[in-house]
């Protein structure tokens, strides 16, 4: 009687208590009592009726249908094995495709290039609540597809307070914003590459591309790059956040780890040795000769020069960039191809949608404009030294106005205007040789024909603040950077309840797995009932 029992009886139950046990476990993630029981007596079941049981095990096997069963058994296991090692691989190898239309989850080409000529190891410290945060492992997965040189791991600062004390990390919590009563996890990102560290703490916002790249770009460079702007003659402020102010520019360049100062040159005496590049931003009166004088002199010596000139009656710099075959000229460029209407503006603001072969805008797919520009073309004699690039070009429907009257619709004059398209941009290098051949000295010069397009209000529309900064990180020799820079990322979240979580979880855990296994139950129930 009790061999029967432990057979029709505790056998079945024991397995039944096992998976309670384990769904338990993998539902509720808690190694409790109410997983730990179920799973300890189910075992026990098993184990004590499994000598009755086995000469039932025995009689089945003989069974056509138990070699069947066993075969297929084998063969999911083979299945599952062989998906094991793909995972494995891919782990190992990993290769992602964005599909989206807009390609909103791909790496900016400034991020893949720096990742990509990684030749020292950086490390990525992420202090979140719990532990984990879905958004940021995601981007730093895509970081890390990219380079083997780049490693991250998340910790929890609750659970290892001395690792958090040592980084020294108290930035970490959920904000609740009081207007939308949205919640957000947040936490602080620590990047660090040999004796370098740079912290990312952010509690109102997630961390994004742009902030990661940034950081990673900090702790790569042994050394801060100077950039200098000119003032004294009505140029725009580096501390003005009015529209016209240059404060947005500033705050960019100091992002991509530039240092930026404003520097007077008479007070000076000179270009500042350190000034890896100097900058006229808009000045609204000529500089005196003198200090002409020494900006060509710190040019030639090896420095690299950004001009940003307005139409008149603003200074047209015309003194210091013809020695190195650049022309400002004494117009004001107009479009009528209606472009313009695109950011509600009329002929005065033309608008920029293709690009030459440049450095600065290579990869360049986004549009730019320039509110009030003159035209900036390469002069009829250039010096043997000097190599004159052009950058941006407006359209065919466009031309340099040199008579615009207020209250006149203007139109083209064949004998004063200059017909288009014309250039907004030019790029100069000038190499200084010995008897030998071999450069000595090589600067840069970018000239632009507004001072507008990288100012407050216009900075970070469309691509005028990518345009600025790749032509001062050209001018600094900075060529890795050069790029399309990371847009913030749509917000795309898709919010649960927690009922539709617990519903998501139990049917992928529970209800699809039991699906199959129901069915060849009813199945071999009804089939042993035939016999």
């Amino acid at each position: 009687m009790i061999p029967k029992i432990l057979r029709e009886y505790v056998w079945p139950l024991g397995w039944v208590a096992l998976l309670a046990g384990l769904l338990r476990y993998l539902t509720q993630d808690a190694w409790d009592g109410w997983s730990k029981i179920p799973l300890g007596a189910g075992a026990l079941l098993v184990l004590a009726s499994f000598p009755f049981k086995l000469a039932d095990l025995r009689a089945g096997w003989r069974k056509r249908s138990t070699r069947y069963g066993a075969h297929s058994a084998a063969s999911v296991l083979l299945l599952v094995a062989i998906l094991a090692m793909v995972n494995f691989l891919a782990q190992r190898h990993p290769k992602r495709w964005d599909t989206t239309h807009t390609k909103e989850f791909s790496l900016a080409s400034q991020t893949v290039n720096l990742l990509e000529k990684l030749q020292q190891p950086v490390s990525i410290k992420a202090f979140y609540p719990g532990g984990d945060y879905g958004l940021l492992n995601d981007l730093l997965v895509e970081y890390r597809s990219r380079s083997r040189k780049l490693s991250f791991e998340f910790i929890d600062p609750d659970k290892q307070p001395q690792r958090a004390k040592q980084y020294e990390v108290t930035a970490y919590g959920v904000f609740t914003n009081p207007f939308t009563g949205t919640s957000l996890e947040y936490g602080t990102v620590v990047v660090e590459s040999g004796a370098r560290r740079e912290k990312i703490e952010k509690q109102q916002e997630p961390i994004h591309e742009e902030d990661l790249t940034n950081a990673i770009l900090k702790v790569l460079q042994t050394e801060k790059k100077h950039v200098c702007f000119v003032e004294g003659h009505g140029e725009k402020s580096l501390d003005n956040v009015e529209r016209d102010g240059y404060n947005a520019a500033k705050q960019a360049l100091e992002k991509e780890n530039f240092q930026v100062r404003a520097v007077n040159l008479v007070r000076e005496n000179g270009v500042p040795k350190d000034c890896s590049v100097l900058i006229l931003g808009g000045p609204a009166t000529e500089p005196f000769p003198e200090e002409i004088k020494m900006i060509q002199e710190y040019v030639n010596g090896g420095g690299n020069l950004m001009v940003l000139t307005d139409p008149a009656p603003s200074a047209s710099l015309k003194s210091l960039l013809q020695p190195y075959g650049l022309e400002p000229a004494d117009d004001v460029v107009l479009d009528v191809s209606g472009i313009g209407r695109l950011i509600g503006a009329g002929p005065i603001i033309p608008l920029v949608g293709r690009y030459e072969g440049h450095a600065i805008t290579k990869g360049f797919n986004v549009m730019t404009f320039f509110p009030l520009a003159r035209s900036i073309a390469e002069a009829k004699s250039v010096p043997p030294d000097v190599r004159v690039e052009k950058i941006l070009q407006t359209t065919d429907q466009s031309w340099g106005e040199t008579e615009l009257q207020s209250g006149t619709v203007p139109t083209f004059d064949e004998k004063k205007d200059l017909r288009g398209p014309v250039s907004l941009g030019l790029a100069a290098t000038r190499e200084s040789k010995d008897d030998k051949g071999a450069v000595t000295k090589k600067s840069r010069i970018v000239a632009f024909g507004d001072s507008d397009f990288a100012a407050n209000a216009n900075f970070g529309q469309q691509g005028n603040g990518d345009l600025f900064l790749n032509s001062v990180n050209w001018l600094a020799s900075e060529e890795e950077r050069i790029s399309i820079r990371p847009k913030d990322p749509e917000d795309r979240k898709v919010t649960l309840s927690a009922r539709d979580s617990r519903w998501i979880r139990y049917g992928c855990l529970i209800f699809v797995p039991a699906t199959p296994l129901v069915a060849g139950i009813v199945v071999w129930s009804r089939r042993r009932k035939s016999r």
